[in-house]
């Protein structure tokens, strides 16, 4: 999986989900790809099921956020939701594929699993070592609110909606600890 906006490489085994979804959509015989999470993995000693959904907000951020701070604050709310409604379809998919993918319908509600939510926008505020590329966008804009925060705080919000039964929002450089702690 790509952390290169956070500039961090994950030491544990985290599995690319496109080429299941893929193989689901051929096995299928259906004409697209559906929409699934970026990656999987298997926490260490719990072994739980993650389910990571890798969004950044360095390109929003920098290249589609403007206007007044009521404006500002307008688009990062309709850019969380959009998030939101993009990851719970995604999560609803990734069940359907898995389940194909082992041959046992609702596998994934009988076993213990969570939703990641990652990305490079730290909670820590201010982290000088997280998001480099998105800090430096957040420096150059001239807003009277802490965006950073405000985006946080909303996304954080937002976790809560998630149609899975425990759903997590990490900061790239977190889901190493989380993989191991778990």
């Amino acid at each position: 999986m790509d952390f290169s906006n956070c500039a961090v490489k994950s030491i544990c085994c985290i599995i690319d989900f496109d080429p299941y979804a893929h193989e689901y959509q051929i096995q299928k015989g259906i004409l697209n790809t559906p929409p699934s999470v970026d990656a999987v993995t298997i926490t260490n000693s719990t072994q739980i099921l993650l389910m990571i959904e890798k969004k950044t907000w360095y390109h929003f951020f920098n290249f589609q956020l403007s206007g007044s701070d009521i404006d500002k604050k307008r688009q990062i709310d309709d850019k969380v939701d959009e998030y939101t409604r993009e990851i719970s379809d995604k999560y609803v998919n990734t069940k359907e594929i898995i389940s194909h993918c082992v041959n046992t319908p609702d596998v994934v509600d009988t076993i213990p699993h969570i939703l990641i939510f990652l990305t490079e926008l730290s909670g820590k505020n201010p982290d000088p070592t997280s998001g480099f590329a998105t800090i430096l966008g957040l420096l150059a804009m001239t807003a009277s609110f802490k965006i950073d925060e405000y985006t946080y705080n909303a996304m954080q919000k937002s976790i809560n909606l998630l149609p899975a039964p425990h759903s997590e929002y990490l900061h790239c450089k977190e889901l190493d600890n989380f993989i191991l702690v778990h």
